[in-house]
């Protein structure tokens, strides 16, 4: 038992899919995690400074297919583009309510001058009943 039993290429290529998928698993969750936490307020965002680098083990680099690697950063590049465009949506959306309360507000405002002005008595007998 001093060599590792060899693997069939079917096995080979089932065990280089699983870890490229879960490598890349691995990515979207920590970009999530990220992601949850600077929106949460929960924690800083912490991105490494160009002098901090972190090399992988030879073992570790070893484990890992190269591809895995390159695909886990596309996967990552993809889902933070679905963020963006998320973020993005969502403040569109907050922009138009906001316009929509604003012009609800505006429209009472104007009803209430044109009131004001047309029949004061009217608006003077409605602030007494609400008095």
């Amino acid at each position: 038992m001093d060599q590792p039993p060899e693997l069939s290429p079917e096995d080979k290529a089932y065990v280089e899919e699983k870890t490229r998928r879960m490598v890349a698993v691995a990515a979207l969750r920590k970009i999530q995690r990220l992601v949850d936490d600077y929106r949460d307020g929960k924690a800083p965002l912490e991105l490494r400074r160009p002098g901090q680098s972190r090399e992988l083990s030879p073992e570790q680099q070893a484990s890992v297919p190269p591809h895995a690697r390159r695909v886990a950063g596309f996967a990552a590049m993809l889902k933070v583009q679905q963020l963006v465009r998320e973020y993005r949506a969502s403040q569109e959306a907050a922009k138009k309510a906001a316009r929509n309360i604003a012009i609800f507000f505006a429209a009472l405002f104007v009803v209430g001058a044109v009131v004001l002005l047309v029949t004061p008595t009217v608006l003077h007998a409605l602030f007494r009943m609400l008095s």
